[in-house]
């Protein structure tokens, strides 16, 4: 899955794909934080990453495959291992790559 962020839009792309997670942009962090903010989707994070709010951003995917929630509970399951996840699930941190 991949979230662009470009000015103030934020987008959600390839959400079928939940072996990986990332947040791609070429604005700066006060960007990528206003738009997260401002989309209601989460906030910038700490060293080079945000903090996704994982409902708002489970109503962006679209298209699910009949086995997307199975999928989606593992990815959170590795995530909460990995110890990228927050407040009980209820957030999850993204790195960002420079586009």
């Amino acid at each position: 899955m991949i979230i662009r962020i470009s000015d103030l839009e934020v987008t959600v792309h390839e959400s079928d794909d939940l072996n990986r997670m990332h947040v791609e942009s070429d604005s700066d962090h006060i960007a990528i934080d206003t738009a997260l903010r401002s989309s209601g989707l989460g906030h910038l994070g700490e060293e080079n990453s945000v903090v996704l709010d994982t409902a708002a951003l489970r109503s962006r995917c679209t298209d699910p495959t009949p086995d997307w929630e199975r999928r989606w509970a593992a990815m959170m399951d590795y995530a909460t291992k990995k110890g990228w996840t927050r407040d009980g699930g209820r957030s999850i941190v993204a790195h960002i790559e420079s586009q």
